[in-house]
C-alpha cells in the first residue's frame, strides 16, 4: 500500500473529531498535489428526486459555494448525475467534451475556472441508505491533471472511501450502526482482495472456484451495506474483521 495512504488511514484512527478528520484530509490530498475539496452526503435517491446537495465539509471558495447554491446548480449539476449512477471516479474533463451533457450544465464547468477549481474528479460512494460524494478540485491546467489522474485516481478512491467511513463513524458514535459479522469464508476473500488479489488468484488460493470467490465477495458486501468491493474492503478493515 502507498506510504501516504498508509500514514493516512493510522492518522484516522486516531482522530477525535470530524474537524481533524478534515485537517488529515487536507494533509492527505495535499501530499498528492490537491488542495481543495467538498464532502457531500445525501440520502439515497436524493439526487433523482431533486434534494439539494448540502456540503457536510468543505473548503472551496465561499464565494463559489455562494454562487453554486444561489443558482441551484445542484438541480442540474451532471457531475452529481454521473456519480449518481457509477462506482468509479469521474474525472470533470470527461463531461466538459461529453455530447450528451447539455450546454446549461457545462456552463457550470466553465464558471467554476473563474473561482480557481479548473480541474477536478468526484468520487461516488455508495451504501444502503445513503449516497455521498467526495469532489477534489485543482487549478492545474487540463494537460497536468490528466497526466497526474491515472496515478491519482487510485489512491483518492481508497482514500475517501476511508475518510467517509470514519466521519460516518464519528457522527454515529452514539447510535453506532451494528454491523453483521463476516464468515470465516467472507473474511478470506476480503483479505485477499484488499491483498490485490483477484477472484480467480483468491480462489487459486482457497482452492475454491472464482466463482463461490465471487460469492462470497457478494454476501459480505450485502452484510456490511456497501456496493462495491473497495468499499467492503474499507468497512472490513475499520470495523476490525479483516487485517491486511
Amino acid at each position: 500500500m502507498h506510504a501516504v495512504l498508509t500514514s493516512f488511514i493510522g492518522d484516522l484512527e486516531q482522530a477525535r473529531n470530524v474537524d481533524e478528520l478534515e485537517q488529515l484530509f487536507l494533509k492527505f490530498i495535499g501530499d498528492l498535489g490537491l488542495s481543495v475539496f467538498t464532502y457531500v452526503s445525501l440520502r439515497t435517491g436524493g439526487v433523482a428526486e431533486g434534494e439539494a446537495a448540502r456540503p457536510v465539509i468543505s473548503n472551496y471558495p465561499d464565494e463559489w459555494r455562494q454562487h453554486y447554491d444561489g443558482q441551484q446548480y445542484e438541480m442540474v449539476d451532471p457531475v452529481l448525475d454521473r456519480a449518481a449512477s457509477s462506482v468509479v471516479p469521474v474525472m470533470w474533463s470527461d463531461l466538459i467534451y461529453d455530447p450528451t451533457v447539455k450546454g446549461d450544465q457545462k456552463v457550470i464547468f466553465h464558471e467554476a475556472r473563474e473561482f480557481g477549481l479548473t480541474q477536478g474528479m468526484t468520487i461516488p460512494i455508495h451504501s444502503r441508505n445513503s449516497f455521498a460524494i467526495v469532489s477534489l478540485a485543482s487549478d492545474q491546467p487540463d494537460s497536468e491533471f490528466r497526466q497526474a489522474f491515472p496515478h491519482l485516481k487510485h489512491l483518492v478512491h481508497l482514500g475517501s472511501l476511508y475518510y467517509h467511513e470514519r466521519v460516518t463513524t464519528l457522527r454515529e458514535e452514539a447510535g453506532r450502526e451494528v454491523v453483521t459479522p463476516l464468515s470465516r469464508r467472507e473474511r478470506e476473500a476480503l483479505l485477499w482482495a484488499a491483498r490485490g488479489k483477484t477472484a480467480w488468484e483468491t480462489g487459486e488460493i482457497l482452492r475454491i472456484s472464482e466463482h463461490t470467490v465471487k460469492q462470497y465477495l457478494k454476501s459480505a458486501m450485502e452484510k456490511l451495506g456497501v456496493s462495491s468491493k473497495p468499499q467492503a474492503v474499507v468497512k472490513a478493515i475499520m470495523t476490525y474483521q479483516i487485517f491486511p
